[in-house]
């Protein structure tokens, strides 16, 4: 069985976030590669909790956490999260954080600076997603993926 133990931590502090852990949701693209999901109360990186997804044998489960945070747009915020991958073949293909920058109705934010806009007319880029990488690894085995962001405006 694969495990795969994430500490999320975004825009708050970790006692904060594992304290509300009813708050995320579990998503996959299909029922029938939805992996298990489970809140563990107490371990994880720092012992506050974790969240865990795990596989069986079958190959190709898919499955992810998600949370919605409100954010100022031009504000900075750090994104941090500490996981911790078993029996993983490639933890860098398989394990990834991702930042979706969204609108209050949950749309794409379309950017108003910082992209070329003499190639075609009228058009609109949107904010791309954000990936944090790898920052550190612990001795325990538990790696930081983080990074700063500015929020984009419209979001």
């Amino acid at each position: 069985m694969k495990t795969l133990t994430f500490l999320l931590a975004l825009l708050g502090t970790c006692a904060q976030l594992l304290a509300a852990t009813n708050d995320w949701t579990t998503s996959s693209p299909r029922e029938e590669i939805r992996p298990q999901f489970e809140r563990i109360d107490a371990g994880g990186q720092s012992g506050h909790g974790a969240l865990t997804i795990r596989t069986d044998a079958r190959e190709g489960l898919h499955g992810f956490w998600l949370k919605s945070f409100p954010v100022t747009a031009g504000q900075n915020y750090r994104f941090s999260v500490w996981h911790r991958a078993e029996k993983v073949t490639t933890p860098r293909r398989s394990i990834v954080a991702r930042v979706l920058w969204q609108n209050e109705k949950g749309s794409s934010v379309r950017l108003t600076e910082g992209y070329v806009t003499n190639y075609l007319r009228g058009f609109t880029a949107n904010a791309e997603p954000e990936y944090p990488t790898e920052t550190a690894t612990n001795a325990a085995g538990w790696v930081e993926m983080s990074a700063t962001y500015q929020v984009p405006p419209g979001a």
